[in-house]
Order: structure tokens, then C-alpha cells, then sequence
């Protein structure tokens, strides 16, 4: 998509987030020990939540990104 479209200056970019706070993970994540457990694996040493996936999706939308055909990987350093 990146190298038909780009001549148009539509960017074609992904976003894979990390394990993140949302209604699905919420329950697990509240138990402490499973959350320590979790954070202790992240480099920024935290969870990311539903607003960090979203910065990122409007910085990639917006017009101050100049990247096309990758994958943003919004995981604190998981991956």
C-alpha cells in the first residue's frame, strides 16, 4: 500500500500495542502480583493504557509524522 499509495501522500503505518489497561485486561491486571509481574517486564517499567495507544494513533494521523510502511510498536519497550 505504502509504495502505491505514497505518490498520493497517504502513509500506510500499523500500530501493535503492548499489553495495556482496558476493560478486557482490567480484572488481571488489579491483582498486584500479576501487575508487579507484568511492570517488572517493561523497560519504562509500567503498563501502557488505552491514551498511550491513542497519542500514538494521532500522531500517526497527523501531519507532523513523516513515515510510512512500519509498524509502531506502542508496548513501553516490551517488544
Amino acid at each position: 500500500m505504502a509504495n502505491e499509495f505514497g505518490q498520493f501522500g497517504i502513509r500506510a503505518n500499523s500500530i501493535s500495542p503492548g499489553i495495556s489497561r482496558t476493560s478486557i485486561s482490567g480484572d488481571a491486571l488489579n491483582i498486584p502480583r500479576i501487575l508487579q509481574a507484568f511492570a517488572a517486564c517493561f523497560p519504562l517499567g509500567h503498563i501502557g493504557t488505552v491514551d498511550d495507544v491513542a497519542e500514538a494513533a494521532l500522531w500517526l494521523a497527523s501531519d507532523a509524522c513523516f513515515m510510512t510502511k512500519r509498524d509502531l510498536q506502542v508496548s513501553g519497550g516490551l517488544t
